[in-house]
């Protein structure tokens, strides 16, 4: 595949392809910023194709800065510079969150396969905010605040999707989001979970009811037989938010 000089002409450089895709499934499938509206939410799990592997919060070796010029929403693949792999569905565990609906502004309007102005997500999922103060030396939260931080230092890896801009702030609360149940491996003592971590950009108010949030990164969750996490999903608010 050949490389792209400028970033934010991948939708456009990429549209002929979604096009011919498009006719394959005889346009009974809609295209949204990069992914197939019959694949999501499952779609949403990509990530840094050099993921490390451990317990703690991560960047991988191939993560950039986030563009300063728009390319996507927060949720596509398409607003990340570097290479993206979906390993969260290798084993394909159940779903376990929800698209309730989706909007799209198109760049274009006869351009659906191209560009987008701006696009969100209506999901519905278990949903738990963590205080994640981030030891940029480390990778470590800090300081233990609450069972998040010790579940982290025990069996969650996060990985961040992109490099904090020059002058930008770590986040101080991030919010994971499980999407995908746990699959197990050697029997039913050991499997992982999947999900998304978010970042809210919008605080509810009277007149907007729906929390949004954007993409931060993504968690993968590793299940032994005794360290509890499975009780402790069963313990987070199902709630409805918008990805922006």
């Amino acid at each position: 595949m050949r490389e792209l000089t400028v970033a934010k002409d991948r939708p456009v450089a990429i549209s002929g392809v979604a096009d011919a895709i498009g006719r394959l499934k005889g346009h009974r499938d809609v295209y949204i910023a990069g992914h197939w509206r019959a694949l999501l939410p499952d779609d949403l799990l990509w990530g840094d194709r050099n993921m490390s592997s451990g317990p703690g919060i991560h960047r991988g070796k191939e993560i950039y800065e986030r563009p300063k010029d728009f390319q996507a929403p927060s949720w596509s693949w398409i607003s990340v510079d570097g290479h993206v792999s979906w390993n969260a569905s290798e084993k394909n565990p159940p779903l376990v969150w929800e698209l309730l609906n989706y909007s799209v502004t198109l760049a274009n309007e006869r351009a659906p396969f191209g560009a987008v102005q701006e696009a969100e997500l209506e999901i519905r999922a278990s949903v738990l905010d963590i205080v994640a103060k981030i030891d940029i030396a480390t990778g470590k939260p800090y300081p233990p605040t609450n069972d998040a931080t010790e579940m982290m230092e025990k069996c969650l890896e996060l990985w961040a999707d992109c490099l904090p801009s020059p002058g930008e702030k770590e986040p101080t609360k991030l919010t994971l989001a499980l999407a995908r149940g746990r699959v197990s491996y050697f029997g039913a003592n050991f499997g992982t979970s999947w999900g998304l971590v978010l970042q809210e950009v919008q605080v509810c108010s009277e007149m907007i009811e729906t929390p949004r949030y954007r993409r931060w990164g993504i968690f993968r969750s590793i299940r032994t037989a005794d360290n509890g996490i499975d009780d402790w999903f069963k313990s987070w608010a199902c709630k409805e938010f918008r990805l922006i």
